[in-house]
């Protein structure tokens, strides 16, 4: 259920603390009184705190005050001392209340139910309440008046807040003295028959709730569906491979049966004798037929047999002739059903559930403004009539539902549950008849309590029946199996699957050679580009180790060792005197290191201008050799360079041979995780839930402000009106009298009002004086309210995809200005084109779009 509907349920369960405002009601039901079992009080206390837990109205605070607070008398006193603490505990508990209503629109007091299982076990938790108080709401439980101004309820409840002063103040001045035993806290009968009142309020309350989360669920399953078969209509192509051949199998077999019969029919009506190819083509056909129905009846018969265990002869018989008949029905059913080509089929699936949607939405603005109308009361007196007319009004949704969807419920619950309600409308009659003040009395009201009991647990076990079956039509026209979708994908898949493990079969050797020498690719890759990387990187930023290098500073060193001592020997064999000095052979030495042989450079200039002659006399071979071996020196240094820079960005190489595997490693992951993940549960699905969501409500509020029947003044008219039910021809002649004589009434005030001035013309909001025309107004702006309420509600659903705590907090009020009922269809329309302005993801997709 959608939070402004939440609340409004969380309102009534206020105002009838409010008004029924008895906070120890062990104290009093405790006590036996008035000759009823004892049993029947302690069942409507065990009701009651089931109840008062789900609201969760804490009351320890108080308590503890109140124990400090009083003071240790006798034990004649104690008593006098419970019903001090009762009082003081009643006044503090009512502001406690008061704070924790207050905070409803934050948090609300029932959790809304998200699931079927949570609401069928909502039900059952119901019908166990419901078991529980048939004793109470019986003759049993009943009060014998000797006077029926004893014990007043509207009195005593209106009353309340001033007897309490009195009594803590009669209770402090004489201790002894017990006259305060008549207060509604300590009065057990007055209690017994308010804790009635107080039940009846909440299980009317929790009835209304369940049945709009219900409908809510229903309208999330709708929408599915009719996403899924407008894709279908999108591409219907895919959507004939998709039918079975067992499916077109039976389609043409239909086809040619209709093609037979028209030929018969024509021959019969012309006197025309049949031809060879449609006699032979008629009698394949029957044989065809019969073949199928005795294949299907055998599988009916295994299908018995194998269920029951052990059964006798009779019993078989039994069960064979049941299930003739039963297979009889079956056939003549089928005869019936026509099964029609694809794209017709997607054709009547859209309209059935553009049909079920108005339905649903529909139900969900009428359930809502009876939770509205529902929580003005201000007596005992009005909130039975409220009662009343909430629940003949919810009687009414669920015949609406039942006629919309077509089901079939046992015509025992209706008929109970409409002779309940006439019984319930002729006592409040005969009681307003009786008194001009439309009070009732006690015997009154305790009548009118069972009656309301009645049709509670009527409507209650109406609900459970039409529910599951309203949902199982609806699941219908769902989106089909995964097998039936996928059917060509699979054969296709499992004949190749064949083949494969054929081939294999009959490569056995092959596939093994194969797999070993795929098992040492896989483990050379994650050695050499996994293991030995990370192993590496680890090792650099732990301990520096360098493990990159391609030459050896020892092999450069020695080399240029080498080339000094060629330079300085040449030297030494030119010139004598280089010999004897040691200073210039470690200049010539030190000038080789640097790469400068430019002494011997000179000599070769000299040689190279006789080459053949010094190659064979002289020393061009040396100085050639010497210089290959400084250009070798030279080799080595660059090497040492690179060395050198493959070692400062070795991480950044390790890191580099680590990628490969990484990004394959990632991909494994991303697809087990999408396997495994709901598609439905991504951010990015929810994103586009909401873009559409936002689209369709744009434009349901687009049309409702352009409607004739949505102008402001006159939806006024509409919420000051009273709901009419839909289904009155179903209904007695009592309650259509009933709702006939309130939409009177309710118009006769309404025209006196315009009269005198305090509303609005009557040329503006012109009188619907017609049942059939205030329907037909009500079904019109319903539906725009429920859609627009369905809506709000799947996009609660979506809510966690707004990312960010201050969007977040924006999309809850937005969406609370879009269910609030005080806002026109404009004011929305702008709350929308905010919206799509404010959020990022959606201004992405606009300007995607």
């Amino acid at each position: 259920m959608s939070h402004t509907t939440h609340n409004k349920a969380a309102n009534i369960k206020r105002s009838i603390s409010d008004l029924i405002s008895v906070t120890q009601w062990s104290v009093p039901l405790s006590l036996t009184h008035d000759n009823i079992d004892h049993e029947i009080d302690q069942n409507l206390l065990d009701v009651i705190n089931q109840l008062r837990n789900r609201i969760s109205i804490t009351t320890s605070s108080s308590e503890k005050k109140t124990n400090n607070d009083s003071d240790s008398n006798s034990d004649n006193n104690q008593l006098t001392r419970k019903k001090v603490k009762s009082v003081i505990s009643s006044s503090s508990n009512n502001n406690s209340s008061n704070k924790y209503y207050s905070t409803i629109g934050e948090k609300s007091l029932d959790e809304p139910l998200t699931s079927l299982k949570k609401i069928n076990q909502s039900v059952l938790n119901q019908i166990n309440l419901m078991n529980k108080l048939e004793k109470v709401f019986s003759n049993v439980g009943d009060i014998v008046f000797n006077n029926d101004n004893d014990f007043d309820i509207e009195s005593s409840v209106n009353s309340n807040n001033s007897n309490s002063i009195k009594n803590i103040n009669s209770s402090n001045n004489n201790n002894n003295n017990d006259t305060n035993d008549d207060h509604i806290e300590y009065n057990p009968s007055l209690t017994y028959r308010l804790g009635k009142q107080f039940v009846l309020g909440h299980l009317f309350v929790d009835q209304m709730t369940t049945l709009l989360d219900f409908l809510f669920l229903l309208s999330l399953e709708i929408e599915s569906n009719l996403e899924y078969w407008e894709r279908k209509v999108g591409d219907h192509s895919w959507y004939l491979y998709e039918k079975t051949p067992l499916f077109w199998f039976n389609y043409h077999r239909q086809q040619i049966t209709k093609l037979v019969e028209f030929e018969d029919r024509f021959n019969k009506m012309h006197n025309l004798s049949k031809t060879k190819s449609l006699q032979l083509l008629s009698t394949c056909l029957s044989k065809l037929n019969q073949s199928l129905e005795w294949i299907q009846s055998k599988l009916l018969f295994r299908k018995v047999d194998n269920n029951s265990n052990v059964v006798s002869n009779l019993e078989h018989r039994v069960k064979e002739q049941q299930l003739a008949s039963k297979q009889e029905t079956d056939s003549n059913n089928k005869d019936k059903q026509y099964i029609l080509h694809p794209i017709k089929e997607l054709d009547n699936r859209m309209k059935r559930l553009g049909k079920f949607e108005k339905i649903t939405a529909t139900s969900i603005g009428r359930l809502c403004h009876i939770l509205e109308k529902s929580k003005d009361f201000q007596s005992v007196s009005e909130f039975n009539t409220v009662i009343i007319q909430g629940l003949i009004l919810l009687y009414d949704l669920l015949l609406y539902l039942n006629n919309s969807f077509n089901i079939n419920i046992n015509q025992n619950i209706i008929d109970n549950n409409t002779n309940n309600i006439d019984q319930l409308i002729q006592l409040l009659s005969n009681s307003n008849s009786n008194n001009n003040n439309n009070i009732l009395s006690n015997q009154q009201l305790q009548d009118v309590q069972k009656s309301i009991y009645k049709v509670l647990n009527g409507n209650l076990l109406f609900a459970k029946e039409s529910s599951a079956k309203i949902y199982e039509r609806v699941t219908q026209d769902c989106m089909p199996g995964y097998f039936s979708r996928n059917w060509l994908k699979l054969t296709i898949g499992s004949v190749a699957l064949g083949i494969s493990i054929k081939y294999s079969y009959d490569n056995v050797d092959v596939f093994k050679q194969n797999l070993k020498e795929y098992k040492t690719a896989l483990i050379r890759f994650y050695k050499d580009h996994l293991e030995e990387p990370l192993f590496n990187i680890w090792n650099v930023i732990r301990y520096d180790k360098k493990t990159l290098s391609v030459s050896d500073p020892i092999s450069l060193q020695s080399s240029v060792d080498s080339l000094g001592r060629m330079v300085v020997d040449y030297a030494i064999d030119h010139n004598k005197s280089v010999s004897s000095d040691t200073q210039l052979q470690e200049k010539l030495v030190e000038l080789a290191s640097r790469g400068d042989i430019s002494s011997v450079m000179k000599s070769y200039e000299n040689n190279i201008r006789a080459p053949i002659q010094n190659l064979l006399f002289g020393d061009l071979i040396r100085l050639i050799l010497i210089q290959v071996q400084k250009e070798k020196v030279d080799i080595d240094k660059a090497m040492v360079a690179i060395d050198k820079l493959l070692q400062a960005n070795e991480l950044n190489f390790q890191i580099l041979a680590a990628i490969p595997a990484g990004i394959f490693i990632s991909l494994i992951i991303w697809q087990i995780k999408k396997l495994l993940t709901d598609p439905k549960k991504t951010l990015p699905y929810s994103q586009t839930v909401i873009f559409a969501t936002l689209r369709k409500l744009h434009r349901t509020l687009t049309i409702s402000n352009s409607s004739d029947y949505n102008n402001s003044k006159q939806q006024q008219s509409l919420h000051a009106s009273n709901l009419i039910p839909t289904t009155l021809q179903q209904m007695s002649p009592i309650v259509t009298s009933y709702f006939k004589t309130v939409s009177s009434a309710n118009n006769s005030r309404r025209n006196s009002l315009d009269s005198s001035g305090s509303t609005t013309n009557v040329n503006d909001t012109p009188l619907l004086t017609s049942l059939q025309q205030q329907q037909q107004h009500q079904q019109i702006s319903f539906e725009q309210y429920g859609l627009v309420l369905s809506c709000t509600f799947k996009l609660r659903q979506h809510q966690k995809s707004v990312k960010g705590a201050i969007e977040n907090q924006w999309f809850k009020e937005d969406l609370f200005d879009l269910e609030s009922d005080h806002l026109q269809p404009s004011d929305k329309i702008i709350t929308i084109n905010r919206m799509f302005t404010t959020y990022s993801f959606l201004s992405k997709k606009l300007g995607n779009n």
